[in-house]
């Protein structure tokens, strides 16, 4: 982007000698770029008649769409090469300590991407750079169970995560389904980036290419790294937090006087079958709220500010048609941690120090590439 205009930085390479201040390649090379891309991560897919639409936008054949071509061949091969072996696709064996007050997968159900947090970074030097300090601030397991904290997160998440709570509003029911989207089959990730082209068409209807392109690299990297660094909190470090069903089920086993167990306590969280889940890694950090911070770091300091508000949608299967007025970005963010507790998926804890570290690795991304 920065060889069109000269802000922000070069990124793995510079095509100025090829579109610099040529805005009508931009076009064109970000389409040739996505595609390329797209065709190598995705060999099975055809992304050609993406491709024709695209180019449908422009004259094929003229001298921009030529250089803006050749600029955005060179930028996807560059980070084609880049990538190549960054770790993505490395084989980990997932072990669980099978003790109180750590994380176990769900039965028969694959662990999700144990290795994400050995995975290379875009901008941070390494997945560990950010690393949290340990839930709560407690060295040790046993420390961390014994404590009063503890008790007082694991009652809250009791009350207004259940699947059976008569505490829980139901706006916050809402919002515990609005902001899911575990299951396949929805956007997951995608959701913020649907936000992202909300905002974009409700507050800059006329932002340019290059502007919107800015926009949208600065919140995928910021969200990239920031999930690389929780995965690393969550399987590179001793702290892999149970998930709050275990935590209350088997709360005869933690050592604290301050819980009880219930073993028939389910989160709200569940699939089309009705059948209640948390998703199978570890809950610290958590990744929804680690990501929406990371969002909406970069997606504020885009756009100047946070105070903007727009209408927000969901792909969840549970909250169909369900539409949300969010006052602003940092609204929106705090929405996302928050229904995570209403979810019965998270710890609040876990969700404030999860929204805080996204907010710091878009600090570091915007710093790097801005």
């Amino acid at each position: 982007m920065g060889s069109v205009e000269s802000r922000g930085k070069f990124y793995l390479t510079d095509t100025s000698d090829l579109i610099g201040g040529r805005e009508g390649a931009l076009d064109p090379a970000i389409d040739h770029a996505a595609y390329t891309t797209l065709d190598a991560l995705f060999p099975r897919l055809d992304f050609s008649e993406d491709l024709r639409v695209a180019r449908g936008a422009y004259r094929v054949g003229s001298r921009d769409h030529d250089l803006g071509r050749r600029a955005g061949l060179r930028t996807a091969r560059a980070m084609l090469r880049h990538r190549r072996d960054d770790g993505w696709n490395r084989t980990v064996e997932y072990v669980p300590v099978l003790e109180p007050g750590h994380w176990r997968p769900n039965p028969g159900v694959p662990v999700i991407e144990p290795h994400w947090g050995r995975v290379r970074p875009f901008v941070l030097r390494r997945g560990s750079q950010l690393r949290p300090e340990p839930w709560g601030g407690f060295e040790s397991t046993r420390e961390r169970l014994a404590s009063e904290l503890y008790a007082e997160e694991v009652e809250l998440v009791r009350t207004l995560g259940g699947a059976d709570s008569t505490e829980r509003t139901p706006d916050q029911t809402e919002m515990a389904r609005f902001w899911a989207n575990d299951l396949d089959g929805t956007y997951k990730l995608g959701q913020l980036y649907e936000h992202t082209g909300i905002l974009v068409r409700a507050h800059r209807p006329y932002a340019t290419t290059f502007e919107t392109a800015r926009l949208f690299t600065l919140h995928a990297v910021a969200i990239a790294d920031v999930v690389i660094t929780a995965w690393d909190a969550k399987f590179e470090t001793e702290v892999d937090h149970w998930r709050p069903h275990h935590a209350i089920r088997m709360a005869d086993t933690d050592g604290n006087y301050r819980t009880s167990p219930d073993p028939d306590w389910r989160p709200l969280s569940a699939d089309t079958r009705g059948r209640h889940f948390a998703p199978n890694h570890p809950s610290y950090l958590s990744g929804h709220a680690s990501v929406a911070g990371a969002w909406a770091g970069a997606v504020s300091h885009h756009f100047g500010t946070a105070d903007l508000d727009y209408r927000a949608t969901t792909d969840d299967p549970h909250a169909v048609g369900v539409t949300r007025h969010l006052p602003s970005i940092t609204a929106a963010a705090q929405e996302v941690a928050d229904s995570r507790l209403y979810a019965g998926c998270h710890y609040r804890l876990t969700n404030e120090r999860s929204l805080e570290h996204g907010y710091e690795v878009a600090e570091h991304v915007v710093r790097a590439l801005d």
